[in-house]
């Protein structure tokens, strides 16, 4: 059983860009017994959560800083978490923050 606690997966900020492709945010083992949580509060004023980023449905995204939803492109096809779901806590849980204007996140399958 591997169990682990991350605070953020991904933050981009200040105008850069994070870009995974083939793979998946987490993969869980197909012998199950795996766990993840994700424990973060990104948002604050002038925040906002987004669960409606095309092809990542159902995923928090907090954009902050100016960003939109169009900062984050993400290809049809991508899975963002492979063999199991994780667990989000906190007050305004997300997987990915997006901080600013000009900072971007692409994934691909």
């Amino acid at each position: 059983v591997i169990a682990t606690n991350f605070v953020l997966t991904c933050t981009v900020a200040g105008g850069s860009a994070f870009s995974l492709s083939g793979g998946s945010l987490a993969t869980f083992s197909a012998l199950g017994g795996n766990t993840l949580t994700i424990n973060s509060t990104p948002c604050g004023v002038g925040c906002a959560i987004s669960l409606a980023i095309p092809n990542l449905i159902g995923i928090p995204v907090a954009l902050k800083g100016g960003a939109v939803a169009g900062n984050v492109s993400v290809t049809a096809g991508f899975t963002a978490f492979s063999g199991g779901v994780p667990t989000l806590t906190g007050t305004t849980p997300a997987v990915l923050v997006v901080d600013g204007a000009t900072s971007k996140i692409k994934l691909t399958p």
